[in-house]
């Protein structure tokens, strides 16, 4: 993934940024909200990145 953060903006002046967490116990989790939930965060938060959901789902369900 390609770094598109520019040093003077508001994700590195202010520390603004994003973490997602997700609980995995022994039952099926719901995957397609934990993104939704991902990709709502990062709009709000004017972050651009180049991934799109799907590759994005399909890496993280490798783990």
């Amino acid at each position: 993934m390609k770094n598109n953060i520019s040093f003077n903006s508001k994700l590195s002046k202010f520390g603004i940024g994003l973490f997602e967490t997700i609980k995995i116990e022994n039952e099926p989790i719901d995957f397609d909200l934990h993104m939704n939930r991902l990709y709502n965060s990062v709009r709000d938060l004017n972050i651009k990145i180049d991934i799109d959901k799907s590759t994005l789902k399909d890496k993280g369900l490798m783990y």
